[in-house]
């Protein structure tokens, strides 16, 4: 059976400021799939993870992501490309003196939601998903760690990407956290979103395998990580 290609790189070549970051890459991501992306600091996961979303041209290669092709993307055809990403960052990025549910409801009018009956239903079905809806009243300041990225990945989900992005999503979080952080990606998995999880932390992957790639000097290849 036909499989949708939701990210397509075929020697793909990534710079910035004119150094080569990553050169030769070949990256599929089938709809459906949990795919990490690992590698140490600075091996060129997170320029990656920017040339997905457009923060970084492709320098050389094909590359189509969620339908755009991102050799040819346009500056004004960016915010139609994150539109249809869900993205996710280390550092959580909330409105911190705003209420979990007016994060999300800023997102949904900033990216066009004009009716409020359909913007409340959207924040109620993601506060849902991850497990966020007790917390909806609270401003993002008051909450740990472990729920300040839960609330990100719920105004990731908002607008029903076809991929969602996140990049070392559990790196200011602490041991016990980081496991119910990737769980909850594990279960958007099982509910049929495409996840792809870029992150140095391998031992949290051993509990949560999935179809692995490796940033080692310039290159990208598909590895098998040894499971528990």
């Amino acid at each position: 059976m036909y499989k949708e290609k939701i990210l397509v790189l075929r020697n793909a070549s990534i710079l910035q400021r004119g150094f080569p970051i990553l050169t030769g890459v070949n990256l599929e991501i089938d709809r459906g799939e949990l795919v990490y992306l690992v590698g140490r600091t600075g091996s060129g996961k997170t320029s990656l993870i920017k040339t997905l979303y457009g923060e970084i041209p492709l320098a050389a290669g094909e590359g189509r992501v969620v339908g755009m092709d991102l050799h040819r993307l346009k500056r004004k055809q960016i915010p139609e490309l994150r539109r249809r990403l869900g993205i996710v960052f280390q550092d959580f990025r909330l409105l911190m003196d705003r209420s979990v549910y007016d994060n999300l409801d800023f997102v949904l009018r900033a990216t066009g939601w004009k009716d409020k009956a359909q913007r409340r239903q959207q924040i109620h079905k993601v506060l849902l998903q991850t497990g966020m809806m007790d917390n909806k009243d609270k401003p993002a300041y008051v909450l740990s760690g472990g729920e300040q990225q839960r609330a990100a990945i719920a105004r990731a989900l908002l607008n029903e990407p076809k991929l969602l992005l996140a990049d070392e999503p559990t790196g200011n979080l602490d041991p016990d956290t980081k496991f119910e952080i990737l769980e909850l990606f594990r279960k958007l998995n099982t509910l049929g979103h495409t996840v792809l999880i870029a992150t140095h932390d391998y031992a949290t992957l051993l509990k949560y395998p999935g179809t692995t790639y490796m940033c080692k000097d310039g290159k990208v290849t598909e590895v098998e990580l040894q499971t528990e």
